[in-house]
């Protein structure tokens, strides 16, 4: 398990650096991003019932709410919500072209996809996409679902959220995060933070305890 922990957080210095610099370079501070009020949610079962869930609940109470979940059905415009529905065609356009347009103009030919200086690859770009939507918008609260694993997950760029959860755990794209239940639950908990509330659904006792060790470690 030790080797696996110092693997990952060798993989999340690179991935998150260069999410980050995605966000910079397409005009976002880390104090704008930092304005967003964030849920992170992560699982292997459940995850993206548990973000929607989230979303309605929240909206219910009057909040204004963005909700970023992967991966759509139909159109992409799927994956990111504001107050439960995509945004209209025109606006996606809209933000689209004026992120991909940023990003292109201060591309840097060449150099590994880590530095973060070349086009990001599709779900981080949606992810930094997601980013401008939301502050545009006006939104309350967001939730934001992880893609795949957590700790080196695009989404894993939130320095501050609000809550945090993990549903349940089980085997899944063992390739990238390991071949146990323990190891999973390494890359689920990696989205743990200082001073954050984490919530999780009943695990194995092996992998519950490796969330708390990583929840002291957090702390």
């Amino acid at each position: 398990q030790e080797s696996n922990r110092l693997k990952y957080e060798g993989k999340m210095g690179l991935v998150i650096p260069m999410v980050n610099k995605f966000i910079n370079r397409s005009g976002l501070t880390d104090e704008e991003v930092d304005k967003l009020n964030m849920i992170h949610i992560t699982g292997t079962k459940g995850k993206g019932s548990t973000s929607a869930f989230t979303e309605s609940i929240l909206r219910q109470h009057g909040y204004r709410t963005g909700l970023f979940t992967s991966p759509h059905l139909v159109e992409v415009r799927e994956r990111i919500r504001v107050n439960g529905k995509p945004i209209s065609k025109e606006k996606y356009c809209e933000y689209f072209w004026k992120v991909y347009n940023k990003l292109k103009e201060t591309e840097e030919v060449g150099f590994p996809i880590e530095e973060g200086k070349g086009m990001p690859a599709y779900f981080a770009f949606n992810v930094v996409l997601s980013l401008h939507i939301f502050l545009n918008e006006g939104v309350d609260i967001v939730i934001m679902e992880v893609g795949i694993g957590g700790l080196t997950d695009s989404t894993n760029f939130i320095r501050n959220p609000v809550a945090c959860a993990i549903t349940s755990l089980g085997l899944e794209h063992t390739d990238d995060l390991g071949d146990t239940i323990e190891s999973i639950s390494l890359q689920k908990s990696g989205i743990f933070k200082k001073h954050c509330p984490a919530i999780t659904a009943p695990q194995y006792t092996s992998a519950m305890q490796v969330m708390l060790n990583s929840a002291k470690e957090t702390q």
